[in-house]
């Protein structure tokens, strides 16, 4: 009986455990909408008119940009597609967005700043970790004046913080890992200030342009703020399904409950 019992107990808390394994939950296609969007920093506008570097969208981003009087650039957003979220189907935290396409710069040969080169930065991923911290990991795709192909993908920017504006009902988070998701289509509209590029980042957006001087100054001086992500995300009404070892968990229990309950009756 004493070792039935704490064979019941064993196995009921692998059933415990199962029912209670967080299982990540990925949305994506019709369920969820949306865009973020990238708006660049005076610091960052001010680097590419020194540059003259030309700004579009690609990937089915849309590019929002205002000119001054003498042409150069007043303000550059550019808004990319919402393509997945992830969220955690115990506490209904979201852990990952993903976005789509991203701003093309093309810049040319110009003395003192650049030997000319394109460069693709989008592709976001921003990851909520369970401590409250954010990272933005993006690629960054071009081809300089010499040839030289980069192709990079790690983490991109450091974010300095994080602001929303929420609808009724809530629908996300402030993405600080703090609030849940709730599956009934509402808007939610969140802010990540103060984008800081990372280093390597850094050197991969500069290689792809291929900036020397008072090109990799102007860039410089922008370094700790890109600019900011604006997002606006809507989540359709849905059923979210455990993944797999969620039921392999509640399974093994349910078969340990089985064996000790064996145990017992041969007893």
């Amino acid at each position: 009986m004493k070792f039935a019992f704490k064979s019941i107990v064993v196995a009921a808390a692998f059933v415990a455990a199962g029912a209670a394994n967080a299982a990540l939950v990925t949305l994506s296609g019709d369920q969820v909408t949306g865009t973020g969007a990238l708006t660049f920093s005076s610091a960052l506008t001010s680097a590419l008119n020194t540059g003259t570097v030309a700004v579009s969208a690609y990937g089915g981003a849309d590019a929002d940009i205002t000119l001054r009087a003498d042409g150069t650039y007043q303000t550059v957003t550019v808004g990319a597609q919402i393509s997945s979220i992830t969220y955690d189907d115990v506490t209904n935290k979201v852990t990952r967005v993903v976005t789509t396409g991203g701003a093309r710069q093309v810049s040319p040969e110009k003395e003192n700043i650049s030997y000319g080169g394109w460069a693709e930065v989008g592709e976001l991923d921003v990851r909520f970790l369970a401590n409250g911290e954010i990272e933005v990991y993006g690629a960054i795709r071009g081809t300089n004046a010499l040839g030289e192909n980069v192709n990079f993908f790690d983490k991109l920017f450091d974010v300095n913080g994080v602001s929303t504006s929420r609808t009724q009902p809530v629908a996300l988070p402030k993405f600080s890992g703090q609030d849940t998701i709730v599956l009934d289509g509402s808007i939610a509209l969140s802010t990540l200030n103060g984008l800081a590029i990372t280093t390597n980042g850094f050197a991969a957006l500069s290689q792809a342009l291929d900036l020397y001087n008072l090109g990799t100054g102007a860039l410089q001086t922008a370094a700790g703020n890109f600019g900011s992500i604006n997002s606006s995300i809507a989540v359709a009404a849905v059923t979210a399904v455990p993944e797999p070892s969620t039921y392999a968990l509640m399974g093994l229990g349910l078969v340990g409950i089985g064996f000790a309950a064996r145990r017992r009756a041969a007893k």
